[in-house]
């Protein structure tokens, strides 16, 4: 958060959205690298990162970006305390909490259950350590109704953040950084993320296609148009001479892959293990299981599968994860300040078998 003098490219474009309440939570615009290892290992050319992961210094990843929007709303509208949803290994859940702590926000969670893991534990004891309020759902059917946030960030004004994300690669485009990617790859969970940059690029009118790849079943292909849809609609009405936006253009722009999640969401899988262990390697970037190593398993697959038809092509990896660590603060905490009802997710050992 310390470039002050950072103007938004969704301003400098769209100069009446000025007027939706905003909060400076980020370090941006996060860097742009050549993936040299993996072009190596691939023996492909033009493979690039954009690194997501750094967006805050005290969290990275893409919630930081929605929550500039979504926790500026929230005090704007004189919020002190704020609801919001997810995993017990949550990311958003994190973020939220750290980001509301910042801002001297009250932050309450309500949290499903899903696979255990190291990772799961790590995020509960983060959660506690930022001050959040823990509260245990059996399902999300137990989620109270005056949520402030939905699961991810994922909402219109939310989307906003990764509208800004499109124009800020643009950005880097025109400053030679890097060609126009031909091809995007980025995880598909709740689709705020995917949705928001599906608009910008289609507002910039760039040749990128989107793959996403879904890590979570519960929405689809049109889900993320509708949502894409909507943020243009929220922005249509601050910005009234902004272009058309047509639905069946943003449904030509999107390539949704489905066969890269396993079991489901928080499952482990050999592919997406295999490409965490293979980017660390090549390149030392960091990946998680959940999200961005079964993103990276799809981009690795397709590339070695469509390599002899994409040798001009540019393809860009959007790196979602957060690369910050945290882990230290919470080295000392014992399970035990938790709820009791989160104390199950700390007995015994992690189960390896659901990997696949």
């Amino acid at each position: 958060m310390n470039n002050t003098q950072y103007l938004r490219p969704i301003i400098k474009q769209f100069k009446r959205l000025k007027k939706i309440p905003w909060t400076h939570l980020t370090n941006l615009p996060t860097p742009i690298e050549r993936l040299n290892g993996l072009e190596k290992k691939l023996n492909f050319n033009h493979i690039w990162i954009k690194r997501d992961d750094l967006t805050s210094p005290h969290y990275g990843g893409n919630k930081s970006r929605k929550l500039e929007y979504l926790l500026a709303g929230a005090e704007h509208e004189g919020k002190k305390i704020i609801k919001t949803v997810g995993g017990i290994g949550s990311n958003h859940a994190v973020a939220t909490s750290i980001f509301c702590k910042l801002l001297g926000m009250k932050c309450k969670l309500f949290l499903v259950p899903q696979p255990n893991s190291e990772h799961c534990r790590t995020n509960l004891l983060l959660d506690y350590y930022y001050g959040a309020e823990l509260n245990y759902c059996e399902d999300p059917s137990e989620y109270p109704e005056d949520i402030d946030i939905p699961r991810g960030g994922t909402s219109p004004i939310g989307n906003l953040g990764y509208v800004n994300a499109a124009l800020e690669l643009k950005e880097q485009i025109d400053e030679d950084i890097l060609p126009e990617p031909d091809i995007i790859f980025v995880t598909k969970g709740s689709s705020g993320t995917l949705a928001g940059l599906l608009l910008g690029f289609e507002l910039l009118g760039l040749k990128t296609i989107l793959y996403g790849v879904t890590i979570i079943n519960s929405n689809t292909k049109e889900d993320v148009i509708t949502h894409a849809m909507d943020t243009w609609e929220l922005m249509k009405h601050t910005h009234d001479n902004l272009c058309e936006v047509e639905r069946e253009n943003l449904k030509n722009r999107l390539v949704v892959l489905d066969k890269f999640y396993g079991e489901g969401y928080g499952y482990t899988t050999v592919k997406g293990e295999n490409a965490i262990r293979l980017i660390k390697k090549t390149d030392e970037i960091l990946l998680d299981s959940t999200y961005t190593g079964k993103t990276m398993s799809a981009m690795i697959s397709f590339i070695r599968s469509n390599k002899n038809d994409l040798l001009d092509k540019h393809i860009l990896f959007w790196n979602t994860f957060n690369s910050v660590n945290v882990n230290e603060k919470i080295k000392n905490l014992n399970y035990r300040v938790l709820p009791k009802e989160f104390h199950k997710f700390f007995n015994g050992t992690i189960s390896i078998e659901n990997t696949i």
